[in-house]
């Protein structure tokens, strides 16, 4: 179990921050032995997923240390379980509202335009948002630009802006 308090740092007007976070984790009295491995191991099971307590998606951690202070585990009352705080910094992934993100197009159809943004997560632009700029060309299966001529193909990366993200068990979807 680990529990989280963030400092967020903006690297950009990106989707991408550093945030400075304290986790409060609970380690079993097996892992007593290696207990930064054992903490590792959790910041390893919550990359790549959407983290609900931090309202983003962690992507990579750095070096971990102890608070001052705070070197020592700490058992609690009688339960086995050891009470460790780490202090690390995380890169993570904060899809807001506007934000122009860039991804690959894996699916073309006359209905929307599938896209996988940094190869992990999934977005679709439909055809009631394509309809305004572009035209659906059946015989190339191609979204083509009304203003200026350029094809959306499968394959191609395009930049978009989020209109709308929803997020389940951990799944990231944007629109």
């Amino acid at each position: 179990r680990i529990e989280m308090s963030a400092i967020f740092h903006k690297f950009d007007d990106s989707c991408f921050k550093s945030i400075e976070i304290l986790l409060k984790v609970v380690l079993k009295p097996t892992q007593s032995s290696k207990p930064l491995e054992a903490v590792k191991e959790q910041l390893y099971e919550m990359l790549y997923k959407y983290n609900e307590s931090l309202g983003c998606i962690p992507l990579s951690f750095g070096r971990m240390t102890l608070p001052k202070g705070k070197e020592y585990g700490r058992i609690l009352g009688e339960q086995p379980w050891i009470h460790v705080d780490v202090l690390t910094k995380l890169v993570v992934f904060t899809p807001t509202l506007g934000a122009k993100v860039r991804g690959k197009v894996t699916k073309v159809s006359s209905s929307n335009v599938s896209i996988l943004v940094l190869a992990l997560f999934n977005a679709n632009i439909g055809r009631e948002a394509l309809q305004n700029s572009c035209k659906y060309n059946s015989a190339t299966n191609t979204w083509t630009s009304i203003e200026n001529g350029t094809e959306i193909c499968h394959g191609q990366l395009v930049d978009f802006y989020i209109s709308s993200f929803q997020h389940s068990s951990g799944i990231l979807n944007m629109e």
